[in-house]
């Protein structure tokens, strides 16, 4: 007689279960792997709100490419950076979103900021 056991499997797990495991994976697993598995984790993914986004030293197409699949409600860390491998990104970026749509960003880091830069902070709410 065999007994009928009923393994898990990752897509059976509750969401607060996956959130957890999101949480150890960095941006690009998340969005690039795990939403491609099934129609599951992709609603997953568009609804994790843990994302910490760092965009300095990337390349422009990775950056577009970013700024594409993420929803800016979600992401709690943000580092822009005007360097000199990245420049105008700060500006490049607020024409994609507004600052005001970052409703759980706890962490804003803006590296080599210009002058034309700092009207940021006037739409920053502590």
């Amino acid at each position: 007689m065999t007994a009928n056991i009923n393994i898990p499997s990752l897509s059976t797990l509750p969401v607060e279960l996956i959130y957890r495991i999101l949480n150890m994976l960095d941006n690009e697993t998340i969005l690039f792997s795990f939403g491609n598995v099934c129609k599951r984790f992709r609603s997953i993914i568009h609804t994790y709100n843990q994302y910490k986004l760092n965009f300095q030293s990337v390349s422009k197409p990775y950056f577009h490419l970013i700024c594409s699949l993420i929803h800016p409600e979600n992401i709690i860390s943000l580092t822009l950076s005007n360097d000199n491998q990245t420049p105008n990104q700060i500006k490049l970026f607020l024409l994609f979103f507004q600052i005001q749509q970052f409703i759980c960003l706890r962490s804003l880091t803006l590296i080599d900021i210009d002058d034309g830069s700092h009207f940021i902070f006037c739409n920053v709410s502590s």
